[in-house]
C-alpha cells in the first residue's frame, strides 16, 4: 500500500513537470530534459557537498544552482552555439578534472639507489 502511494505521487510530479516543460518549450519531446538531473548534481557539488558522502548546506546548493543557471543563461544570451554550451557544461561538471591535470603536470621523482647513484 505504501509503495504504490509513492509511485502514484511520483507519477503526479512527473506529469506536472511534463506539463510545465511543454508549456515552456511548446514541444512534447520525450528526450527533453535528459541532462537536467546532471544540472542538479552539478549545483549540489558546486555548493560544497561531497559526492563521496558527507554533509552539505542548503545555502551552498542554492548558490551552486544560481551559478549553473547563470552559466547556462549567459551562454545562451551571448549567442554561443549549443555544441560549445554542452562542452562548457560538461567541463564544469567534472569534479576530478583539476586532480587529473595536477597529477599529469607533477614531475616524477627519481628514487636514489643505495650508494648515491640515481
Amino acid at each position: 500500500m505504501c509503495c504504490s502511494a509513492v509511485y502514484v505521487l511520483a507519477g503526479v510530479f512527473y506529469g506536472i513537470a511534463s506539463l510545465l516543460s511543454v508549456a515552456r518549450t511548446g514541444v512534447g519531446d520525450p528526450n527533453a530534459g535528459q541532462t537536467e538531473n546532471l544540472d542538479a548534481i552539478t549545483a549540489v557539488v558546486l555548493g560544497g557537498t561531497s559526492l563521496f558522502g558527507g554533509r552539505g548546506v542548503i545555502l551552498g546548493s542554492l548558490i551552486g544552482a544560481v551559478v549553473v543557471g547563470v552559466l547556462r543563461n549567459g551562454l545562451t544570451l551571448m549567442g554561443v552555439s549549443s555544441v560549445y554550451q554542452v562542452l562548457a557544461d560538461r567541463h564544469s561538471r567534472d569534479p576530478c578534472r583539476h586532480r587529473r591535470s595536477a597529477a599529469h603536470a607533477r614531475p616524477r621523482m627519481m628514487h636514489r639507489q643505495k650508494g648515491g647513484q640515481t
